[in-house]
């Protein structure tokens, strides 16, 4: 197989497969995204729950993400004027 080839010649020490490649790349769309369901949907998921541990999800980020984004989150806008 190519990929654990090229892992072995490179020296890595954790062992390389294909699907690898599949996990990352959902979890770097779930990190720019923000949308779970989104990435659900590329993966062709049934359910919501295998898409969330299959994206080795990290809870302090989506936390932060939810708080830039989501609308009723609550926000302190430092760049504001206080108001007299």
């Amino acid at each position: 197989m190519r990929v654990a080839y090229w892992a072995r010649r490179k020296e890595i020490s954790v062992h390389v497969h294909p699907h690898m490649f599949r996990h990352s790349c959902a979890t770097h769309l779930l990190e720019s995204s923000g949308s779970i369901r989104e990435v659900q949907e590329f993966l062709g998921h049934a359910s919501i729950t295998t898409t969330a541990i299959y994206c080795h999800l990290d809870l302090l980020h989506l936390a932060e993400v939810y708080y830039r984004t989501h609308l009723r989150a609550a926000r302190q806008d430092t760049t504001a004027a206080p108001v007299a």
